[in-house]
């Protein structure tokens, strides 16, 4: 069920900046600790800004996705909650088993402390 949105957005930017508080995954909902890295949306449609939040590891998962399922990248739309339901469209048990297998590796990562995230930079 791979979202095409065409009525694109007059401008969309995506970046990746490190966060500075606390932000929630429009995904997933998990928080994007200070100091981490989440990519960010912005897009302007028909006259007003918006943007979005995905933490890395949804952002990978999305990508995973779009490139297995639905044929290319920009398939699932920004916004929040999208990923749950293309990965529930998916058509198997397997493809949810594993997508879900994957985030919470990635999600059970151990994070880097400040003191190692402060050597790396």
């Amino acid at each position: 069920m791979c979202s095409t949105d065409y009525d694109p957005a007059d401008i969309f930017e995506v970046s990746y900046p490190r966060a500075r508080k606390r932000h929630g995954c429009d995904e997933c909902h998990v928080d994007v600790l200070p100091g981490e890295r989440y990519a960010k949306a912005s897009w302007l449609a028909d006259g007003s800004w918006s943007s979005s939040v995905r933490c890395l590891p949804c952002l990978l998962l999305c990508e995973l996705i779009e490139d297995f399922l639905c044929g290319g990248r920009g398939q699932i739309l920004w916004g929040g909650g999208d990923l749950a339901e293309e990965i529930d469209h998916a058509g198997s048990d397997w493809a949810a088993e594993t997508f879900a297998a994957i985030k919470d590796r990635m999600l059970d990562a151990p994070r880097p402390s400040r003191a190692t995230r402060a050597e790396a930079t």
